[in-house]
Order: C-alpha cells, then sequence, then structure tokens
C-alpha cells in the first residue's frame, strides 16, 4: 500500500507547488508544458507497445506512468522554464537585436550565400 501511496503522491503533490508561482507565468508556461507530456505520452505509449518499457507497478486505476506524465512531467517543465529559459531568453532578447540573430541563423542554414 505505502507504493501505491508515493504513486499517488508523485501526481498530486506537484501541483501544489504551483500555487507558489503567479499566475502569469504558469498561463506562459502551459503550452510547452502541455507539449512535453503529449510527447512523452508519445514515447511511452509507443515504448509500451514495442516492448521497450515494462512496468512492474502503477498508480492503482492508471495503466502507465501517466503518474510521471501528468505530474511530474508538467509541473517541472514549468518550474524548469520559470528559472532556467525565460532569464536567459530575457537577457539575449534586451542584449541582442532580432536581425543579429537571423543574420547568424541563415548563415549557418545556408553557408553558400
Amino acid at each position: 500500500m505505502s507504493n501505491q501511496a508515493f504513486l499517488w503522491s508523485l501526481l498530486i503533490l506537484p501541483w501544489l507547488t504551483l500555487f507558489f508561482m503567479p499566475k502569469e507565468t504558469i498561463k506562459r508556461w502551459m503550452p510547452v508544458a502541455l507539449f512535453s507530456a503529449l510527447t512523452s505520452v508519445l514515447a511511452v505509449e509507443l515504448g509500451e507497445n514495442l516492448g521497450w518499457f515494462i512496468y512492474e507497478e502503477a498508480a492503482y486505476p492508471l495503466r502507465t506512468s501517466s503518474y510521471i506524465i501528468f505530474g511530474l512531467n508538467i509541473v517541472v517543465t514549468i518550474w524548469l522554464f520559470l528559472f532556467f529559459i525565460w532569464p536567459i531568453l530575457a537577457l539575449y532578447r534586451n542584449r541582442y537585436s532580432t536581425k543579429l540573430w537571423i543574420r547568424i541563423f541563415n548563415s549557418y542554414l545556408f553557408p553558400w550565400q
């Protein structure tokens, strides 16, 4: 029974940490987190069907590791984007112009120009 409690806590407890985050931040990064969850679900389903993943135990009504995907994956993605990705994007947005990044990107894509 303690395994089931641990698995359910992996699903529920991360969502409780979002109360410490501003609402605007959740709105900004939720599409990224849902895309991350979608790609994770696709990878898990593919891995199960091809026999790459074997689950010994899952949270009772759930069949696979969806407790990790819909609990930890979504919330940790939002926290990571809040603390790591957003400051880096803000730094580069303020320091460099968009035209410079377009020129750099095009020089790598089309080096013969």
